[in-house]
């Protein structure tokens, strides 16, 4: 009987010890396994790694096989960006996820998640597919944002993982705590401001742009971030040049402020920075009319995201 690609579930939990299984211990103890509500969930790189060629000189030509090294995991999953939706506070369903994708979480008014150069938290994933389960332990990751007008917002995550050969295992329950229906992005339900000036925004793109390697040596293995390079993209129709100008703004190469925010308290999503850079501005075309094609680098550890 012939496997089914559909038949997917993905489950995350965070570590308490680097790379110890998570999930195993709370199946262990009878307590619930988070799961993860998305979509597009993707075995990007089953067994991936290093092939070492056998150099031998045996006075033959042709092939004489390789060895595998440095065996590790790569998945890949969207969620929709959505808050917490119990109150401003409650911490969302995705937020393992983000702590161990370079970020700290700080909960004030709401719960904000800024980068963290010393952030060492780990998440075990488990990707069952219609019988067969990969565990992923150790595993740290990178993420992109896409909010674009008319369509629903979500966070793209890839996430690497020590590798577990995969076994034969029962589907685990499905739970969906903590996980919101999400609402489209536009006019009723998501604002946006450029230096404090809403604009007529299309289209929003993030991208973290963590560096993520496994590394080996003898009696240590572990996926680590050692660097990011977080960028974004924003689409938007063009105002008069009077009221706008980002050619003035790019050769200024002054720092900018944008937020953009989805839904309201508790259900609030929000990306934000006080310090962005303009690149070189483009035009585009959005049925005829007129837009800007703003690249805009996000300095520092500026960004945040808010959920609440």
């Amino acid at each position: 009987m012939s496997r089914k690609s559909r038949l997917k579930v993905l489950h995350a939990m965070p570590e308490t010890v680097y790379g110890v299984d998570a999930i195993a211990a709370a199946i262990t103890a009878v307590e619930p396994v988070s799961s993860i509500i998305g979509f597009d969930f993707t075995l990007s790189d089953p067994l991936a790694g290093d092939d070492l060629a056998l150099n031998y000189d045996d006075g033959q030509l042709g092939n004489k096989g390789t060895v595998l090294a440095g065996n590790h995991v790569q998945i890949s999953f969207k969620v929709y960006a959505t808050g917490a939706g119990t109150s401003a506070t409650t911490v969302p369903a995705f937020d393992a996820i983000l702590l161990s994708c370079l970020r700290k979480q700080t909960v004030d008014a709401n719960v904000a998640y800024t980068l963290d150069q010393t952030s060492v938290a780990s998440t075990t994933y488990y990707f069952w597919m219609d019988g067969v389960l990969h565990a992923l332990t150790g595993a740290r990751g990178s993420f992109k944002l896409k909010m674009s007008a008319k369509q629903l917002p979500y966070l793209e995550f890839t996430i690497m993982g020590l590798y577990t050969p995969p076994s034969l295992e029962a589907k685990l329950p499905v739970d969906d705590t903590g996980w919101l229906k999400p609402k489209p992005v536009g006019v009723e339900h998501t604002t946006c401001l450029f230096d404090a000036v809403a604009l007529k925004l299309i289209d929003m793109e993030y991208d973290q742009g963590n560096k993520v390697e496994y590394t080996e040596y003898v009696g240590h293995q572990e996926i680590i971030i050692s660097d990011c390079e977080p960028k974004a993209k924003l689409t938007f129709e063009a105002p008069a040049i009077g009221a706008f100008d980002p050619f003035a703004m790019a050769l200024l190469e002054a720092e900018h402020s944008f937020s953009i925010s989805h839904g309201a308290s508790p259900q609030l999503f929000r990306w934000s920075s006080d310090r962005l850079q303009i690149s070189r501005p483009k035009y585009g075309n959005q049925n005829g009319t007129l837009t800007y094609e703003l690249d805009v680098m996000p300095l520092g550890e500026s960004d945040a995201l808010t959920t609440g």
